[in-house]
């Protein structure tokens, strides 16, 4: 049996047990497993003894450094790997040691535990802007370089996550009116935007990747985003989110940044300059996809002066 599998048949189980809400609930936390277990090199393909109870320990700290998700949200998605492991125990797929289930229940019960309110690590003002400025700058082969571009413009002007934008397909985009619709958290659907020159580069790589493999390879049921690697050939495969940062550290550094720029800084710089120049946090808060309003209210707490100034023009004579 592999990983994949025994998700599906865990969950097919729980539909029986539980609530509609409750079961899509842990689907949600399970497709978060899934995420990392693939940035770990274990594909859902992949044989159910891959999965070690270390995976499951180190994951729980990856899923609190998702800083946009609410704490309830966090502790059902928790509730989720739970009920799959003890799944896995009950059929004697996996076999931990006592030692290994003290520490695996240890782990689940510190990312429930209420934490207070943390501020969102915030790239430095301008580190965006520094990244976009050195990116025709890239000495890398077409397709390739051209993606890069074309992925780091998008990642800032839409706002996006990682993984929603691996997820993105051709038909997704709107190059015309610049938005673009995208599965976030929940498979829930959103409308995003981006810039003009986002819409430049998009087509320049449509052009490149065409050219490279010989074919169509940007019709509407391909990826926006192609894996340009040996092991893919000249196949339209979508990148994965480990590609996404690799390819955000290296421009990072590139533009001389001396922080850990990821692409999910790009997604705060976005808020950021969204704020400043319309200090709307509602409209901040639909573009990025927050269910919790709260959440998007922590940058107007970071940079307090939007606000204010929105407050002056608005009563002030």
């Amino acid at each position: 049996m592999n990983l994949g599998e025994a998700i599906q048949q865990a969950l097919s189980e729980l539909e029986t047990k539980k609530s509609k809400a409750t079961a899509r609930a842990y689907r949600a936390g399970l497709a978060h497993l899934a995420l990392y277990l693939a940035e770990q090199d274990i594909s859902p393909a992949s044989p159910v003894k891959a999965l070690k109870v270390q995976h499951l320990v180190d994951f729980f700290p990856y899923l609190n450094a998702q800083e946009d998700l609410a704490q309830g949200s966090r502790r059902v998605y928790v509730a989720g790997v739970k009920y799959f492991v003890d799944w896995l125990v009950l059929r004697g797929i996996l076999r931990p040691s006592y030692s290994d289930a003290l520490r695996f229940e240890k782990a689940a019960k510190d990312a429930t535990a209420k934490r207070g309110k943390h501020f969102p690590r915030t790239p430095s003002l301008g580190a965006a802007e520094k990244i976009m400025a050195v990116l025709d700058q890239l000495e890398l082969e077409s397709p390739q370089r051209e993606r890069d571009i074309a992925l780091c413009r998008f990642l800032y002007s839409s706002g996006c996550r990682a993984d929603e934008v691996t997820r993105l397909l051709v038909s997704d985009l709107d190059l015309d009116e610049q938005s673009a619709r995208v599965r976030g958290k929940g498979d829930k659907d959103r409308r995003v935007f981006f810039s003009d020159q986002t819409a430049t580069a998009l087509r320049s790589y449509f052009t490149e990747r065409n050219a490279w493999a010989g074919k169509n390879i940007s019709g509407a049921n391909h990826p926006v985003f192609c894996r340009h690697d040996p092991g893919a050939g000249k196949k339209a495969k979508k990148i994965s989110t480990f590609t996404v940062r690799k390819i955000v550290a290296g421009a990072a550094q590139m533009a001389g940044l001396d922080e850990n720029f990821t692409p999910h800084s790009f997604r705060h710089a976005f808020a950021i300059a969204l704020l400043r120049k319309t200090r709307d946090l509602a409209l901040v808060q639909r573009l990025l996809g927050h269910e919790d309003p709260g959440t998007t209210a922590i940058y107007a707490e970071i940079y307090p002066d939007e606000l204010r100034e929105g407050y002056r023009e608005a009563w002030e004579e």
